[in-house]
């Protein structure tokens, strides 16, 4: 095409127009996790033949395709990666329980100067700092927070415990090894051993390399005996999905581009329309660092309410082995074993996990129990308002939970968590978190976070509140609510699988192929 042709005699600004136009593809470009390239939403190769008429053309289309369209990640399951994303999302989840136990054994030994700059750093953990277990936020029924977390989101409680740790070991030196391990606990043999694993903080939203497993095997592993309750639960793999977000897929992505290509893009969609590894509604953490790079970045993550965020808050209430176990008679024979040794007859053993099946009634093995909902929206929503206190630009990310597949369903279940929040708005006016006004802004659209489906309902925190005035303990207020809150069941409804069908979205019918 020559520069005197018809047109490239159209106005610039005319041709930008037919860039666009040619380029442009509504339902965005979707992203192919084994290929690592994006193709249309119809699966075919974007477009670019105009770009290969003449160099003016491909000089003026140089990042059309990236400024037009939405880039579309969703999770992804690897065959060939599904080992190594379970071996890493295990690995994770014993680090962290490490280091909770490490920095739990040194709080005992810490001069006041030491706690006195963790708390400025991290003055929501005070309580916790000063050993004042008894001043422990507390929700009603777990309500957003994983306990263990002091009422925060997870991702600020696990960078408390890293600086905590860290600080210990810089000011208490060659005192810290016997100040964090106990004395019949043999895993660290020394100091070294000991800094190689505070050394290692890998990403939650990584996607990580055999090299890296590798690593962190050795550096968690070392002269550690694996109790038989975790070695029956690592024979579950076989029949385990594991999956990485979009989230994680987006950044590992991200990392690859020049920043050049990097600053031409403007919108991310983020599909998480599967229960995927390593804690992923923390995993927007990982996109602060491009959204400040290219501030015209917006980044929208979409959380699909009956496939990952209720299934995944299921398992955050009971865990994998109990339902798989309805399944999987073979994975329920991983728990029950016979031994005999000294004279020990273990026959009708069967572990805790599993217990609790002989007596629950089968039809509430097939249905969506109330105390688990607040918790599967919850770990989203903290996580999500987190960001912005981590330097996530302001109006750079935002938050949809998606449950358009069964409108009404979906606004029943979430009535469940607006009566959740009131009741512990009532339990902060006695006892304080933020999970109340994230769903009041929600509900009033003020929010970074929406649903694609109505909410609303009464807020009469004032009726509750003067009802339960007298209520002396947080138990009192559990106990009630239990009582009081409805429905404490919910199916789902077509065109959605059954519930057990839906958890069971990440198990491989016949084992691991």
């Amino acid at each position: 095409m020559s520069l005197d042709s018809k047109f490239m005699s159209l106005p610039r600004e005319i041709r930008d127009i037919i860039y666009q136009h040619y380029i442009f593809d509504k339902n965005g470009y979707r992203f192919n996790y084994e290929s690592k390239k994006f193709r249309t939403s119809n699966n075919e190769l974007i477009p670019f033949s105009l770009m290969y008429t003449c160099k003016s053309v491909a000089a003026e289309m140089r990042g059309v395709h990236l400024r037009s369209n939405t880039l579309v990640f969703s999770t992804v399951y690897s065959e060939a990666e599904c080992i190594k994303a379970g071996r890493f999302n295990r690995l994770m989840n014993h680090l962290t329980s490490i280091k909770d136990g490490l920095l739990d054994e040194g709080w005992r030994n810490v001069k006041p100067e030491v706690r006195d700059m963790v708390v400025r750093k991290y003055p929501q953990f005070q309580s916790l700092v000063d050993e004042d277990r008894t001043n422990a936020p507390m929700n009603i029924d777990h309500w957003g927070m994983d306990r263990r977390c002091w009422g925060e989101p997870r991702s600020v409680y696990d960078g408390f415990v890293n600086y905590s740790l860290g600080l210990l070991r810089k000011h208490m030196q060659d005192d810290f090894f016997p100040a964090v391990i106990p004395l019949d606990d043999s895993r660290y043999r020394n100091l070294d051993m000991l800094d190689r694993l505070l050394a290692l903080s890998p990403m939650p939203w990584a996607i990580p390399s055999e090299d890296i497993i590798m690593e962190m095997d050795e550096t968690i592993d070392f002269n550690r005996t694996i109790d038989s309750t975790e070695e029956m639960q690592q024979g579950m793999w076989k029949f385990l999905k594991h999956r990485f977000s979009a989230a994680a897929v987006a950044i590992s992505f991200l990392h690859s581009l020049p920043q050049s290509t990097l600053l031409q893009i403007r919108y991310i969609s983020l599909h998480e329309d599967r229960e995927s590894i390593s804690y992923a509604p923390c995993h927007a953490m990982g996109l602060i660092h491009f959204c400040k790079t290219n501030t015209k970045l917006r980044i929208t993550r979409v959380v699909d309410v009956w496939r990952n965020a209720l299934p995944a808050g299921s398992d955050y209430h009971l865990g994998d082995v109990p339902l798989y176990s309805l399944v999987h008679p073979d994975m329920l024979s991983l728990f029950e074993y016979e031994d005999n040794n000294e004279g020990k007859d273990r026959t009708n053993w069967r572990n805790p996990y599993t217990d609790w099946l002989d007596f629950m009634p089968p039809e509430d093995k097939d249905q969506l129990h109330a105390p688990e909902i607040s918790t599967s929206f919850s770990v989203w929503i903290e996580e999500a308002l987190a960001l912005f206190d981590a330097g996530m630009p302001v109006n750079a990310f935002s938050l949809v939970f998606d449950g358009e597949i069964t409108v009404e369903r979906s606004s029943e279940v979430f009535e469940i968590v607006i009566q959740d929040a009131v009741w512990q708005e009532a339990v902060d006016e006695c006892y304080s978190r933020r999970f109340p006004q994230a769903i009041k802004d929600i509900i009033r659209d003020k929010s970074i976070i929406r649903c694609n489906f109505p909410v609303g309902g009464p807020w009469d925190m004032e009726q509750i509140l003067d009802q339960n005035r007298h209520y002396t303990y947080m138990h009192d207020w559990e106990v009630d609510w239990l009582a009081k809150r409805q429905p404490i069941k919910f199916q789902t409804v077509p065109p959605l699988p059954t519930w057990v069908d839906l958890r069971l979205d990440r198990v491989f019918s016949k084992g691991r192929p």
